[in-house]
């Protein structure tokens, strides 16, 4: 397991392994922004916690070398913090991304370059949204019989905005691939949100399907689980955790119930 932690403006290597080169470049004058690279070489986990503990900007860039297989979890709080990622995934090659946020406003911009046949790319985000949230992500699938699974799903209790904006992008000519986008905003407020699912094909050989729903969790279930004796407390609890907790990998999903039973309280 490799291990990253960035608190504020420091990158700690807790434990780095031969399966992947870090580079970390400080603020530069004309965008005061820092930038982190990670090279990976082999298959291999990543586990990344950011702590932004006064405002942040910060690039990530990830090159997955052809035939490598990676897992990423992230866990992020903090707050004002921007931060953009870019992937660029060569042939053969799969990447798996689980986040976790729990930010005090929050932007970002993810851009992943599908750039050799037969990568593949999942990502599950996941974010329970304090205060005004954008994310904007754009998936290119630059090559033939590449496949995106892409799901963003959020809790929003504050009065601000969470916004969703979902690309995926298919050139001409390139054929067989495979494009799956899911985003739902769960809201107990009056609040506004936001999802913009796009779809940019400019190829009929290809498979993609979208979704998007902003609301409140089904009265018919949170009834059934009172029924039951349940609390209608626990029941808003418990069904939030499934929410987030969906689609994760097993391991990860242990480390994030410690989290939320914290943030609940």
């Amino acid at each position: 397991m490799n291990k990253i932690k960035v608190v504020n403006d420091i990158i700690v290597l807790e434990e780095i392994n031969k399966n992947i080169e870090v580079k970390f470049e400080n603020k530069n004058d004309s965008f005061n922004v820092n930038n982190i690279t990670l090279k990976i070489k082999e298959s291999c986990d990543i586990e990344i916690t950011y702590e932004a503990l006064e405002k942040t900007k910060l690039d990530m860039y990830f090159y997955v070398y052809p035939n490598v297989s990676v897992n990423i979890f992230e866990v992020r709080s903090g707050v004002k913090t921007k931060v953009q990622y870019k992937y660029y995934i060569e042939e053969n090659s799969s990447v798996t991304v689980n986040k976790f946020y729990y930010n005090t406003k929050h932007r970002e911009l993810d851009i992943v370059n599908l750039n050799g046949e037969f990568s593949r790319f999942d990502y599950y985000l996941k974010t329970i949204a304090k205060d005004k949230e954008k994310y904007d992500f754009i998936i290119n699938h630059n090559k033939s019989n590449t496949i995106s699974n892409i799901y963003h799903h959020g809790i929003n209790n504050s009065d601000e905005k969470l916004t969703f904006n979902v690309t995926g992008v298919v050139p001409k000519n390139k054929i067989g691939c495979e494009l799956e986008q899911q985003s739902r905003i769960i809201t107990n407020k009056d609040n506004e949100n936001t999802i913009a699912p796009n779809l940019l094909i400019d190829e009929e050989d290809v498979s993609a399907n979208h979704a998007a729903l902003i609301g409140n969790f089904d009265n018919e279930e949170i009834f059934y689980m009172m029924s039951r004796s349940i609390s209608y407390e626990d029941a808003k609890i418990l069904l939030t955790n499934g929410f987030l907790l969906s689609g994760l990998r097993e391991d990860n999903k242990e480390k994030i119930k410690n989290i939320l039973d914290t943030v609940w309280g």
